[in-house]
């Protein structure tokens, strides 16, 4: 057993490694060739934060061990908006004005129906991933091309890590060594998540929804923690909304294009349902009070508790 933790515990910490470190030579690399903060702030940051979900979603399917690739994603969408997003409202109220978030928004309610629909048929397959993954090609190219006459340079320089730029040969060995961080780490933690399922005799769906998503999630956390002590709301629900969608269209679009991906009963009519329900709860917060308050973040915290404890009841009853 004792393996099975350090193995789970010691992939999160090479996948959080091996993500930090990809991401800071692609920012780097993208400021040698000259690309626009707008492309470095969406596209390169806004992917470096779902890396680990990438990986261990992606190892996970080609170990076959589809529960926990898809629990991964759907247990992450769940997380950061009941977990890390109640989270950060404890540490003040955030503002959320609707003007600025409807269009993502919209996207990511229309992701989260379009994944429900699909995993009601059992299956996500090579074509579906195909479509997901092509529906967020289309996504962020709307998005930097929305954005870029309406966000500043300066605005997007103060969101993006402060990273020198480095000889080519040192960009290249950091991108190598975040590269097998993600991958040893990956493989280490869905190891991990395997034992420790087996060990106490529960479903690799359940481990996945809740000990890997939560894990895979860190990166989010930090990053709402670290904007909510900045007063930098825009951040923390930019964040968690982007990190939704690319869970959705780009996670568990590559995952099923690699390896089709079966959706058993119980994730597609409880666990997916109550993704979407959390979803459609935060939109109805931002659209009709424009604001997320700490008895809203209170109640959150006591939701995803109480899904938790719901998991590993039927868990150990079954």
């Amino acid at each position: 057993m004792l393996t099975y933790i350090l193995a789970l515990c010691g992939g999160l910490v090479l996948l959080t490694i091996g993500a930090d470190g990809l991401v800071s030579a692609a920012v780097s690399l993208a400021k040698r060739f000259g690309l626009s903060p707008l492309v470095i702030g969406i596209v390169i940051v806004g992917f470096g934060t779902s890396l680990p979900e990438l990986a261990v979603s992606l190892k996970a399917a080609l170990d076959n061990s589809p529960d926990i690739a898809l629990g991964n994603v759907i247990g992450s969408n769940i997380a950061n908006i009941l977990l890390i997003l109640g989270l950060a409202t404890l540490l003040g109220p955030i503002a959320a004005p609707r003007g600025q978030y409807l269009s993502d928004l919209t996207v990511m309610i229309a992701a989260s129906i379009f994944i429900t629909l699909i995993c009601w048929t059992g299956l996500l397959s090579w074509i579906t991933g195909l479509a997901m993954f092509g529906a967020l090609v289309i996504y962020l190219g709307a998005t930097l091309l929305g954005k870029k006459n309406s966000v500043s340079d300066e605005t997007l320089l103060e969101n993006i890590p402060a990273v020198r730029v480095r000889p080519v040969w040192q960009i290249y060995a950091m991108a190598i060594g975040g590269l097998a961080g993600l991958l040893v780490g990956a493989s280490l933690m869905v190891s991990g998540a395997v034992g420790i399922s087996r060990f106490f005799g529960m479903s690799e769906a359940v481990i996945g929804l809740t000990v890997v998503a939560v894990g895979t999630s860190l990166p989010e956390l930090a990053a709402a923690i670290a904007a909510a002590y900045r007063k930098q709301p825009d951040l923390i629900l930019g964040n968690i909304i982007g990190s939704n969608i690319f869970n959705i269209l780009g996670i568990l679009g590559i995952s099923s294009m690699v390896q089709t991906i079966p959706v058993p009963d119980q994730m597609a009519f409880i666990d997916v349902p109550i993704m979407l329900f959390t979803a459609l709860a935060l939109a109805l917060l931002i659209i009709v009070w424009q604001a997320i308050g700490r008895i809203a973040g209170i109640a959150m915290l006591m939701a995803y508790g109480g899904y938790v404890a719901y998991l590993f009841s039927t868990s150990v009853a079954g």
